[in-house]
């Protein structure tokens, strides 16, 4: 099993995208960054097992904020940083209408914080989950024993369960 975290950089310029790329993999060497140029590209890809994807606001040919509707729209379930070169109130209220899971405001060549809001967001995802699967395998186990009318050892299935 790959446990490699891996992250989608989507920015028409390169120079931005290295400098968030070497950013991420500063503050962990094994994370892989695939940066892209342009959202078509980025639309062709999205399968590909992201773990979060860094999106700049102004693209090439197709807005970033319309990537970030797309991806939201075809539930690929990874969360999703949209940023801009100038904080814009208007693209700031979209992204939050849209659902975007963070809206950065970006600073010129300030890029050392960016690792710490992506590592940020995948934890809390990911705990997210882990926390919502275990309650619902919990309340199942539960019903389970209640429907057959024994004591079935619901923590100790649970328990088991978890660690596989």
């Amino acid at each position: 099993m790959d446990t490699k975290i891996k992250i989608l950089i989507v920015d028409g310029d390169k120079k931005i995208a290295s400098s968030l790329e070497e950013a991420i993999t500063r503050y962990d060497k094994s994370c892989q960054c695939v940066k892209l140029i342009n959202a078509e590209e980025s639309m062709l890809r999205l399968g590909e097992g992201f773990d979060c994807a860094v999106i700049n606001y102004e693209l090439p040919t197709i807005s970033g904020l319309s990537l970030c509707e797309y991806i939201k729209a075809k539930s690929f379930g990874f969360p999703v940083i949209l940023y801009t070169r100038k904080a814009r109130e208007d693209v700031g209220l979209a992204a939050v209408k849209l659902g975007i899971d963070e809206y950065i405001p970006r600073i010129k060549d300030t890029y050392d914080f960016f690792p710490y809001i992506v590592f940020n967001i995948i934890y809390r995802r990911a705990y997210t989950e882990y926390a919502v699967n275990t309650r619902f395998l919990k309340d199942a186990l539960f019903t389970a024993s209640e429907m057959m009318g024994s004591d079935i050892p619901t923590d100790a299935i649970l328990n088991q369960s978890l660690k596989l």
